[in-house]
């Protein structure tokens, strides 16, 4: 329901920090969108987590900030 709350074409994501170490490695964002309804503009952040074996993402982790999101709507 959150992916329809938002205009497509409307965001942008900058990568704050990129980590990694030997098979892990993690990424920091933030989004920027537009939100469909209200057609307030929200930020909000992302953390991935990736475990790699043998060139092959074999486990992903995202927590995102969601109380912006809902803020925003």
């Amino acid at each position: 329901m959150l992916f329809e709350a938002y205009l497509p074409g409307q965001e942008s994501i900058d990568t704050d920090h990129l980590f990694i170490a030997g098979q892990q490695a993690a990424l920091f964002t933030v989004v920027n969108r537009l939100a469909k309804e209200t057609r307030k503009k929200y930020n909000f952040d992302i953390c991935m987590r990736f475990s790699i074996y043998d060139c092959l993402i074999t486990r992903f982790l995202i927590i995102e900030d969601t109380r912006e999101i809902v803020k925003a709507l």
